[in-house]
């Protein structure tokens, strides 16, 4: 089953369009009837999503003695770095998938790091793949730039201030880049890799001959790229958590499926 999704020129917040109000009612029925909708006029250019594509596919191949230099252990509470396959859990079964965390390069000088807050950082990039690092960079500072415009939206179709959001809650968001690699895995494997859903997404899953999906609502197959809105619409709305997603990867002959999944945390619980 295909369902198929909305599609959404973001722009309309992004350059402040006459144009606003009639995005933020097509966001509003995204949100009501599905959870997710394709962006368009998000600002985020195809070299921008390219690049790190790219060059995280050249991490992945790597030795796994050379992935672990920059394992996750080794970035203490930042949470930066590598896990291997099967490492991550959903409902307590592990993830067929290995993956990149990344978020805000943040020194031992900036006060969140200085009080300890987990997730605040230093990133830790591999040495072997050194193009990564400014990959990584010119992504999350467009992504941010984009998930701004759309939580203005999200705002607006609330009936509030367009700058409701980022004015109390989203002006120094906890920002973090993920970017997972799936291997080939039959329909029914239950090690699908998976994860939770809070905050909003920006989630890009590039295709390599045939496709990995989200499965997503009622559990019918979601497209291929898309933001997902649920909870940071209806945690605001109705104290509400959306479902697990989870990635499944059709191609046997391939390991180049990734996912890029570009979060910005919203704290909206009211």
């Amino acid at each position: 089953m295909t369902e198929a999704l909305p599609i959404i020129d973001v722009g309309a917040f992004l350059e402040k369009r006459a144009s606003a109000p009639a995005t933020a009612r097509e966001i509003e029925k995204a949100c009501r009837e599905s959870g997710f909708f394709y962006a368009t006029g998000h600002g985020v250019g195809g070299e921008t999503v390219h690049a790190p594509k790219e060059a995280s596919a050249r991490f992945f191949a790597l030795p796994e003695a050379s992935k672990m230099e920059i394992a996750i252990a080794r970035g203490g509470r930042a949470w930066r770095g590598y896990f291997p396959l099967g490492e991550e859990l959903t409902s307590g079964v592990p993830d067929l998938k290995e993956g990149l965390y990344f978020g805000e390069d943040l020194d031992a000088s900036d006060p969140r790091v200085t009080a300890g807050w987990p997730l605040h950082g230093a990133n830790l990039f591999p040495e072997d793949v050194p193009e990564l690092a400014g990959a990584v960079r010119t992504f999350m500072a467009q992504a941010e730039r984009a998930a701004h415009a759309i939580m203005a939206g999200i705002a607006v179709s609330l009936g509030l201030d367009a700058a409701y959001f980022h004015s109390r809650y989203t002006n120094h968001p906890t920002l973090l880049l993920r970017i997972f690699h799936y291997p080939p895995s039959a329909v029914n494997d239950a090690r699908w890799g998976g994860r939770g859903a809070h905050g909003l997404r920006l989630a890009h899953l590039a295709r390599a001959r045939r496709c990995g999906r989200l499965a997503g609502k009622d559990s019918a197959w979601l497209a291929r790229s898309a933001t997902d809105t649920g909870n940071a619409r209806m945690q605001y709305w109705r104290h509400a958590r959306s479902s697990n997603r989870r990635v499944l990867s059709f191609d046997p002959a391939s390991r180049a499926q990734h996912e890029w999944q570009g979060t910005l945390f919203v704290p909206v619980l009211l």
